[in-house]
Formats: structure tokens, sequence, C-alpha cells
């Protein structure tokens, strides 16, 4: 028979752009059994038509959560964070001004209802006003994590990702952030320009290219500007010096 911190108590979804990831988790934020797949809000959209969006959401919802909605002894509650409560998203949910204190983010969700009555509630994203206005949404959550495990520290965090974000905390506030387009440029440049065309795997770790890399964007050179310093992945491949393998690993670093 299972303990109680084994029994399943919330299922977490990090619904992104590109990406549905899925939870099961028990007391703590034991993670008992997690799913991901290739069924971001992008995906989930470009396959359906927009008088079926609400459908294609549930469809998807069905692939990631189904057997374990199937197999609780009683109804989970079901907390949605990232792109998913955008305005391209299932359902959107206003954006909450920062300064704010992420401890408070379950005061403010939104909730969308499927056609068969299951609840998702929805975690509100934020947005900064002043100067270049700027949004986030998914990694406030983050944030509300690692101060739940690492206290309340006034450190600057790193957030990789598809859009990855730079957010500087003041105790359990999110002050201010910042927006680097870095996953959807890889992609995009990857797919689409001749600056892919000759790439060939790449690994799932930092290597010695990623590191190469790292060199070139933090060097002299580097300070040329990042159109310069992507167009050597193509240049150095030429001369012999990035081979078809390694070009992705130092393309995602410089």
């Amino acid at each position: 028979m299972c303990n109680d911190d084994q029994k399943a108590q919330v299922i977490g979804l990090d619904w992104g752009t590109s990406s549905l990831r899925a939870y099961l988790l028990g007391q703590g934020g034991q993670v008992l059994a997690e799913n991901s797949l290739p069924l971001g809000i992008m995906p989930v959209r470009r396959s359906s038509a927009p008088s079926d969006i609400n459908r294609a959401f549930e469809r998807a919802l069905g692939r990631a959560i189904g057997e374990w909605i199937a197999a609780a002894a009683r109804p989970l509650p079901i907390v949605a964070a990232g792109m998913v409560g955008s305005a391209q998203g299932w359902q959107e949910v206003p954006y909450l001004r920062i300064p704010f204190d992420v401890r408070e983010l379950g005061s403010h969700l939104g909730k969308v209802r499927a056609s068969d009555g299951t609840v998702i509630h929805l975690v509100p994203g934020l947005l900064r006003t002043c100067g270049l206005p700027n949004v986030m949404r998914g990694e406030e959550t983050q944030v509300l994590g690692i101060l739940s495990a690492e206290g309340n520290g006034d450190v600057p965090v790193g957030l990789p990702g598809t859009h990855s974000k730079w957010c500087f905390l003041q105790g359990g506030c999110i002050e201010d952030f910042e927006t680097f387009i870095t996953g959807e440029l890889y992609a995009a440049l990857r797919q689409h320009t001749i600056i892919g065309q000759t790439m060939n795997g790449g690994s799932d770790g930092i290597s010695a290219a990623f590191d190469r890399g790292v060199e070139v964007a933090t060097s002299a050179n580097g300070l040329i500007g990042d159109l310069s310093t992507i167009f050597s992945v193509r240049s150095r491949n030429l001369v012999g010096q990035l081979t078809f393998e390694e070009q992705p690993d130092y393309f995602r670093a410089c």
C-alpha cells in the first residue's frame, strides 16, 4: 500500500511554446511520474482548425495526463504554467505587473474548463511596462520553486529556454527581468538558413565545441556582435576548424 508521500496530490503542467511537460506530484512536490510531449501551444494550434482549438488542447491534455486521471482515486487539482495561459494559448490570464512577490501567485490563478468538466488552473505571467516592455509566462513559477528550495537570496537567476530569462530578485519579489530570444533564434537559423545546412547532430551536454563557442562570445571577436559570431559557425567549418558534428554545440554557445 502506498504511503502518504507516494499518493498523488496534484498534477503540474509546464505548457510552453513548443513542449508540454506534465508531472504527477506527491506530498512535498515529490515527482511520482512525468511525461514530455512536443505539444506546446504552437504545435497544437498549427495542427488544428480555429474552430477546433479547444478540443485540440483537450486532446493534448489527455495524451499527457489521461492515464493519471483515470487511475486516480479522487479528482486531482491541475495547475498549468507557461504559454497555455497566453493570448495564443488555451485561455488568456492577464499579466501581473512587477515588482511582484511570486509567493502570491496562487492568489491570482485563472482557469479553463474542459468539455468533460475538468478544471485546469492557469498561472498568470508577469509584465514590465517601464523602459522596453517585457513579459514572462512560466518562468515566474520556476523562480517560485527556486525560492522554495534555496530561500530568498537577492541574486540574479538564469532560466534557459526558448526565450531565456535573467530574473533579478529581492526577497521573494521579482524586481526586474530581461528576455533573450535564444532557443527560438537557434531553431529558426538552424532550420531556415544556410548556417544550419551543414549541421549534423549535437550533444545533450557541454562539449568542447560548446566551450569554444563561449570563448569566442566572450572574446574581443565576440564584441563585434552576435551576427558576426553566428556566421563563424559556417566560416570555421569551411576552413576546417569545426566539424559538422561540432557546429550545433558551438552555435548554442556563440
